[in-house]
This record gives structure tokens, sequence and C-alpha cells, in this order.
């Protein structure tokens, strides 16, 4: 990924005054992206997958691979095996237990994705407290009615699985905040249902894994908030009309205040263009 589809990411967060560490965890990065990043204060988190584009070749004979899984044997194996099994989606998982499991000083986290979040606020501003705290995509679609999720969870866990969620709002894995026991539990219990999955034909379905984790409450103090209420405002499925903006062109909570992370922002170029206009892009 060149930097200048990070680049918004970059300088949205770095306006917000915000001060500690930001990682990135790359791939096969070419050199002018790699000193793009350095030079914005990000720190690198080299990993090598191989796969095509985010799929693993390796993936395929997955009834095989789950069996493996099952298997009991040394950490450091299963990881090795693992890194060259999965499809990226669910591998980052792994990264991350891996990264955080290595920087005990880490105490709250956002996990999220890079190329379409920016930054109105510090994320760690207005802290929502302990716990693993997922957001919630806009309630006018729920799980049962989103063809992803139905084919995500229909593959992973089964239609048992997807009727029982079938009534909730989507949370989006997209934005995901949390204190270090709380990510460390996510993230742990995320790997396990990866490893256990039925299938893993949908190479894009970590989001399917996180709505039945946050939705049966398989680890404590999961917090579930409304899209746009709290730190986080996900874009897709709302008009323009319903978006609330400041004069400064911010987009706000009902409190008035900027929703701090604004995730899938680029996806509605009427909120997206005075934005990037703020950082000159």
């Amino acid at each position: 990924m060149p930097f200048w589809k990070v680049e918004a990411f970059v300088k949205s967060l770095r306006a917000t005054g915000y001060a500690g560490r930001t990682v990135f965890f790359a791939s096969l990065l070419t050199r002018s992206t790699e000193m793009e990043l350095l030079a914005s204060s990000v720190e690198i988190e080299r990993f090598l997958f191989l796969g095509r584009h985010v799929r693993q070749r390796l993936a395929s004979p997955w009834s095989l691979w789950r069996k493996y899984f099952a298997l009991p044997q040394p950490e450091w194996m299963r990881d090795f095996v693992a890194r060259r099994v999965l499809h990226l989606f669910y591998l980052r998982h792994l990264i991350y237990l891996r990264f955080l499991e290595r920087n005990p000083g880490i105490q709250r986290i956002l996990m999220c994705d890079c190329r379409d979040v920016y930054f109105q606020r510090d994320p760690f501003t207005d802290w929502p407290g302990p716990g693993l705290h997922a957001f919630q995509e806009t309630e006018s679609v729920s799980v049962g009615e989103c063809e992803h999720h139905r084919r995500w969870i229909t593959l992973l866990a089964g239609e048992d699985i997807l009727e029982q969620l079938s009534e909730f709002p989507r949370v989006c894995a997209g934005a995901i905040l949390a204190d270090r026991d709380s990510a460390i539990a996510f993230l742990t219990k995320m790997v396990e249902m990866t490893y256990s999955a039925l299938s893993l034909e949908a190479h894009d379905g970590d989001q399917g894994l996180f709505n039945i984790l946050v939705r049966q409450n398989r680890i404590p103090n999961i917090v579930v908030h409304r899209n746009g209420e709290s730190s986080v405002y996900t874009h897709p499925g709302i008009t323009s009309e319903a978006v609330r903006s400041d004069r400064d062109g911010f987009v706000i909570r009902p409190d008035g205040s900027p929703v701090p992370v604004l995730h899938q922002y680029d996806r509605n170029l009427e909120i997206a263009k005075p934005l990037l206009r703020k950082l000159g892009l």
C-alpha cells in the first residue's frame, strides 16, 4: 500500500495532538512508503505475508488445518504454521497478540484499519473505561439483513449461529478500543475461533467472528456502543443529511463534540472532501 493511501490517517492523528505510539503492521513495504512512515513517527512492525492480496493459498484444505490446529503442540510451532496458512484478515489477530505480549507497557489500545480512518480528536481523550469496546454500524441493517454477514457467519460457524445473531445490529471490526487485559483476551479468543472455524472459505470473514464473539459474550467485559455516540462513527449506510457537522466541518456526536474516530469516511465525498482539505490533501 503506497503512503498516500494512509496519509490522511497519519496526518489527521498528528493534528489532534496525539503523542502516543503509532504502530503499523506491514509486509513487503516499498522503500519510499517505509521512509514516509518513519518520517511521520510511525513504528513499523514487519511480518511476511506471501499470499495473493489478502488470500493465503495454503488455506484451501481447511478441514485438514482445522484438525492440525486442534492438536497439542508448542505455541511457536502453531504460530509458524498459522502465519503461512491463515488469510490476512484472520492472521492480524495473532500478529497483534504477539506484539502486545512483547510490549507489556502498553495499557490502552486502538486496533483499527488505516486506509479509511480519519481522526478528529485524540482517540484516547474520551477513554470509555475498562473492557473491550465494540462499535455498531448503522442500526438500519441487521446481521441477518446483510449479505456479507450472512455469508461470513454461515461459513464460519453454521446457520444456527446466524439465526441466533440475525436480529442484532452489526458491530464493526475496523475500529476497536480496549484496555490491555481485554485486548489480550479478545485477540486470544479470535485466534481460537479462527482455528476452530468450520470453513475459511470466507477469506475476509473476521468481522463475522467478531460479531459472534461480541453478541455471544465469549469474553468478559464487552461494551457495545451505538454508532457515532461515543468514540467511533462508521459511515456506510448513513446519508449525508443524517450526519451532523459543526461549523468547522467536524462530524459531531449528539452532545455536539467531534467524534474522535471516523471509519470509512471516504465512502461519502461530502464528508471526506472538507476533512481532507484541512490536511492539505
